[in-house]
């Protein structure tokens, strides 16, 4: 039997009990008085029972349509919470925690077309030199170079990175002469 039973129809029976009024229900659903009393006559047909004692100006509810409101307008309050709790939440939040070289010259540039294809994300961005806490839930990523020190943590690995060596013109003149591993093994300031 309840398979039958329009959803359009419980709405306009749920405002109209709550506002004791079909016109009053149909200006807040956006029908016509006429099509408010139509779907609830439809609903009382539906159940073979009378919801509504109707007069000239109000309607007023039968105990059978007090019974009914009692379920309905519990369910219609938890529905319209539900949908207020999703509304209200807006963007997930990711929080990510990088060395501050790979933040500014890898991470940032490409942020911004990242959130652009990922509008339901807001990502949070701190840099430090430090590893991420993740038992106090301050971070949901970490990007580290080499193996992470946080235990049960999962391991994305990302692309090799490949870094080039830079020195003055002066100082690459003074070592041209020597051997690469003497130079490795040199204590030359970095």
């Amino acid at each position: 039997m309840l398979s039958n039973i329009p959803i359009s129809a419980i709405r306009a029976f749920e405002a109209a009990a709550r506002t004791g009024s079909f016109r009053d229900a149909a200006n807040e659903l956006h029908l016509t008085p006429s099509a408010v009393s139509h779907a609830i006559r439809k609903l009382e047909g539906r159940l073979r029972t009378v919801l509504f004692e109707r007069s000239a100006r109000s309607v007023r509810l039968t105990p059978a349509g007090e019974n009914l409101m009692r379920h309905t307008g519990a369910a219609f309050d938890q529905l319209r919470r539900g949908l207020e709790e999703v509304a209200a939440r807006g963007p997930q939040l990711v929080r990510v925690h990088s060395a501050p070289s790979f933040a500014t010259q890898w991470l940032a540039p490409r942020l911004a077309q990242f959130l652009a294809t990922h509008p339901k994300l807001e990502v949070r961005l701190a840099a430090s030199t430090d590893d991420a806490r993740f038992s106090n839930d301050d971070f949901d990523i970490d990007i580290v170079y080499g193996p992470p020190r946080a235990e049960g943590v999962e391991i994305v690995p990302l692309p090799e990175e490949t870094v080039t060596p830079l020195c003055s013109p002066a100082l690459a003149k003074s070592i041209r002469k020597l051997p690469i591993s003497s130079i490795i093994r040199s204590s030359v300031p970095t």
